[in-house]
């Protein structure tokens, strides 16, 4: 697993590097969601968003059913990776017009919530906070979900922020790999 994990950080740095040009305002997720406790926040099924990285049946229906994204997300893209072993590993990206920080806290209590099991919640630099956590699959696989949230302030970080941009957001980009057996 924590090879896994060091692989996810890895691919992350990646991912960040190609995505902090200049991002599209996105397809908008349908939905208004319920209220996250505490967040202010409403979440929404995150299944609209995961269907861009199903392949051949993965994630399991277990494993995207028990995550959740902000209602008013806006999907950028997917990408996913060949590993070894034809093990899953796949990313979608969204924007949130929220502050990195509240963000972060919404996945806190919503991977909680799920009963995922957070083995890292850390800030990889300014602006930047990475959480991973595990789920058991109904595949008998452990899956592994990487969450980065990179806060977009135009007074932090006015040259990603974008043209025009004056509101508060962030890019999440959500990770899901396949690890070994569940058992």
């Amino acid at each position: 697993m924590v090879v896994g994990i060091a692989v996810l950080i890895c691919a992350f740095g990646a991912t960040f590097a190609l995505l902090s040009g200049r991002q599209s305002s996105g397809t908008p997720v349908p939905g208004i969601g319920r209220l996250v406790p505490g967040v202010g926040l409403r979440a929404v099924a995150a299944a609209p968003v995961m269907r861009h990285i199903e392949t051949a049946g993965q994630p399991p229906r277990n494993i995207v059913g028990d995550l959740t994204i902000p209602a008013g997300a806006r999907y950028l893209g997917a990408s996913g990776s060949v590993q070894a072993l034809d093990q899953y590993d796949r990313t979608v990206t969204i924007k949130v017009n929220s502050p990195g920080a509240t963000v972060v806290h919404f996945y806190m209590s919503e991977l909680s919530r799920a009963k995922w099991l957070v083995v890292s919640d850390r800030s990889v630099r300014s602006g930047v906070v990475q959480i991973i956590a595990s789920h058991a699959g109904s595949d008998g696989y452990e899956w592994l979900v990487g969450v980065k949230i990179i806060d977009y302030s135009p007074t932090v970080s006015p040259a990603l922020a974008g043209n025009g941009q004056s509101a508060v957001s962030c890019t999440v980009q959500i990770r899901l790999q396949q690890q070994g057996d569940a058992s």
